[in-house]
């Protein structure tokens, strides 16, 4: 599906979430459980008010959302709740997605100092991960507590089987779709 061999259907926008708690930390997170956790992963002030400023910017834009699709991390959440109050939104147009928008899991090197991890991710899928981020030797250590680790194709496939079903399912809508990080929207606009 992508790059798409036709327009898309839909129109879409890329949010990432506004800066969690853990991310005010510089800690990685990617364990689906701890994502969701309200006390760790919550907005902070700083958050809620650039997410605020982004919501008034797609006001004034000319292509307003007319739906939002938002991972189940606390931190999408409470982006795509704002997001919508500022929009006037309706409840059935902000929508969780439970596993598609998620980030990459990186296994043993979650928890771990953030500018460090990422810059290893990124060194290791250089090296490792081939043209396609597809090779077997570039996932992250496994974890013993749940985390997945996965290669970068997990999540590109993750996201091309999402937009299609959206695809499928709206035809002629403006998409918003809410981000726990950066990498996500990256996938989707290499």
């Amino acid at each position: 599906m992508f790059p798409p061999t036709s327009p898309l259907l839909n129109n879409y926008h890329l949010m990432c979430a506004g800066e969690s708690i853990m991310l005010s930390q510089n800690i990685t997170a990617t364990n689906p459980l701890l994502l969701t956790n309200r006390n760790e992963n919550a907005l902070t002030p700083e958050g809620v008010e650039a997410v605020r400023r982004a919501a008034r910017k797609l006001l004034k834009g000319v292509d307003e959302p007319t739906l939002i699709e938002f991972s189940l991390a606390a931190s999408s959440i409470d982006t795509a709740k704002i997001v919508g109050s500022e929009l006037n939104m309706g409840n059935n147009r902000i929508r969780a997605e439970f596993t598609n928008l998620d980030p990459r899991a990186l296994g043993l090197w979650d928890g771990l100092d953030r500018s460090t991890v990422i810059d290893a991710v990124m060194a290791m899928d250089y090296d490792e991960a081939g043209e396609f981020g597809s090779g077997l030797i570039s996932r992250p250590p496994e974890n013993e507590d749940g985390t997945p680790h996965e290669v970068l194709n997990n999540q590109a496939i993750r996201l091309r089987q999402f937009i299609s079903v959206l695809e499928t399912s709206f035809s002629g809508d403006t998409i918003l779709l809410v981000f726990p990080d950066g990498i996500g929207p990256g996938v989707l606009t290499a």
